[in-house]
């Protein structure tokens, strides 16, 4: 097993999933654990059920990010492990690929033809 006793881990993506998995694993583990998620219930959850510290933020926005970053240092200390585990996989492809081909293909004549045939 494992001991990262004094360690400090940040997770994102905690609230669910493999993120909270592993913030789970690594609070078993003795580390002193930082959730970071967009999904403030969730986070919540995970702190009551392993004392986590929940750092509301998205990972796709730089300034919540840092924010985040900078709370869950003031409560636990400087971060020594960094698990990136929150699932915007999804939401990249749906702003990149899906939100601007149908955008492009309604703006253009041609690729909306394209589109609807």
């Amino acid at each position: 097993q494992i001991n990262l006793d004094g360690k400090v881990a940040l997770v994102t993506g905690a609230a669910s999933g493999i993120g909270r998995t592993v913030a789970l694993a690594f609070h078993g583990a003795d580390a002193r654990v930082a959730g970071l998620d967009r999904d403030a219930a969730g986070l919540q959850s995970l702190a009551r059920e392993a004392g986590c510290f929940a750092a509301d933020g998205d990972v796709l926005k730089e300034e919540s990010l840092a924010a985040a970053i900078r709370l869950s240092e003031a409560a636990l200390g400087p971060i020594d492990i960094l698990v990136t585990a929150a699932g915007v996989l999804q939401r990249l492809v749906d702003i990149l690929f899906i939100k601007t081909f149908a955008l492009v293909a309604q703006e253009s004549p041609p690729l909306r033809q394209a589109y609807v045939t």
